[in-house]
């Protein structure tokens, strides 16, 4: 097929480059705090073992602070994208007048100068491009999360019911007196 030539050639290496700069930030900043959350997400997924109360407790407890603590770090890196783009406009106006410049001295056209500041601006558009793309991937692991916690909790809500309906307890063997007498006939008790 032509089409993945043409990708092949013209944009793979350039493709897999900002792919391994995202992959980088979220393993800098992000990938350590979610990585316990798979670890117990396929523990819970598993058929052969249940997941266990303490891996409950954590997801239940835990989780919630460390996704506080996510998004606080979430937020420090939507203040550098934001700087980014606040800074492209800044360039941009400084693009303008220099394409004003090049129009006077008859180095650019007119028409040309639009599609000049752009393509001057093209590898900030990328930059701010990875910088969604790493954002969109934390929002949606952190959204994983919430689903996994509200998963846990139906789950230890259940098995506290189940304990509830069925309450179990040692026998004392001080306390004989409390067990019925069951060695008289049943009959007697029929009437």
């Amino acid at each position: 097929m032509q089409i993945k030539n043409f990708l092949q050639d013209q944009y793979k290496e350039y493709i897999d480059d900002i792919e391994t700069w995202c992959n980088e930030q979220y393993n800098q900043y992000f990938k350590d705090c979610f990585d316990s959350v798979r670890k117990i997400h396929k523990s819970m997924e598993s058929q052969v073992r249940a997941i266990s109360d303490t891996e409950l407790e954590w997801i239940l407890t835990e989780l919630p602070m460390t996704l506080f603590s996510i998004s606080e770090s979430l937020n420090k890196y939507r203040l550098e994208h934001e700087v980014i783009k606040l800074r492209k406009k800044k360039i941009k106006l400084e693009l303008d007048e220099e394409a004003k410049r090049l129009i006077e001295d008859k180095i650019l056209s007119k028409s040309d100068m639009k599609s000049w500041v752009d393509a001057e601006l093209s590898e900030h558009d990328v930059l701010l491009a990875a910088y969604s793309c790493v954002i969109s991937r934390v929002e949606s692991e952190i959204s994983f999360s919430k689903e996994l916690i509200m998963g846990c909790k139906k789950i230890w809500d259940a098995r506290r019911k189940g304990e509830a309906a069925n309450p179990v307890s040692p026998i004392d063997p001080r306390d004989v007196d409390s067990i019925p007498d069951y060695s008289t006939r049943y009959d007697q008790y029929i009437r």
